[in-house]
């Protein structure tokens, strides 16, 4: 059933689940109580990982990380000592 799109001007509250299809843009603070879990590659400017992990060889590392950033390195061997990129 699709009712097209409505505004709420005010508070909204879920007490059960909720799936939301499509994009999703949040304006303002999020506060999130329990644990949150994100499935893919998280693109957020202010949080860095620096050791982004041990892979075994260049590509798997450039498949696992395709747009590393400055401050990023990896570990690529099959053990460690390994190699430092």
């Amino acid at each position: 059933m699709n009712t097209g799109n409505q505004q709420f001007d005010g508070n909204v509250a879920v007490a059960g689940n909720a799936a939301v299809g499509g994009n999703l843009n949040v304006n303002g603070r999020t506060l999130f109580k329990q644990d949150l879990k994100v499935e893919g590659y998280l693109d957020a400017k202010n949080v860095r990982t620096p050791n982004v992990g041990l892979f075994l060889d260049e590509e798997t590392l450039a498949a696992n990380h395709p747009r590393p950033r400055n401050g990023m390195y990896a570990l690529v061997g099959d053990s460690l000592p390994a190699k430092l990129y």
